[in-house]
């Protein structure tokens, strides 16, 4: 099998067959090469290794989708698989996620700054 066919094959596993197949049939010619793209590198190329459990997969999902405000993430939190994670720790690990990059973007902006002043006073 393909990567693509691998990436497909978790795909429909992870989000379930409705939601692969509503994608793929409201895909636009504009969309249409990175429903593709994700399809093979991220499904095929990233979930499809055996280093992390598919629990993790979801949780480092969500922090992302925290941190990048994605769109995605509410479709992270209702698919078939995500049934393995509990209310109570999709919970904590939003409150971690959003915590955490609450305290990051502070230091962050401060870091220019910071950077700035230890080149100008050696």
């Amino acid at each position: 099998m393909s990567k693509f066919d691998d990436g497909m094959k978790v795909r429909r596993e992870v989000l379930g067959d409705a939601h692969v197949d509503r994608s793929i049939k409201n895909a636009s010619s504009f969309d249409l090469g990175f429903q593709e793209y994700i399809t093979q590198t991220v499904w095929g190329g990233i979930w499809t290794r055996d280093v992390l459990e598919r629990w993790t997969r979801h949780m480092v999902t969500i922090a992302i989708g925290v941190l990048t405000n994605a769109v995605q993430l509410g479709e992270n939190l209702v698919v078939n698989d995500v049934r393995m994670i509990e209310n109570l720790q999709v919970s904590n690990a939003l409150m971690l996620a959003e915590a955490l990059t609450n305290e990051l973007a502070k230091h962050t902006s401060t870091a220019p700054c910071i950077y700035v002043d230890a080149l100008l006073d050696p």
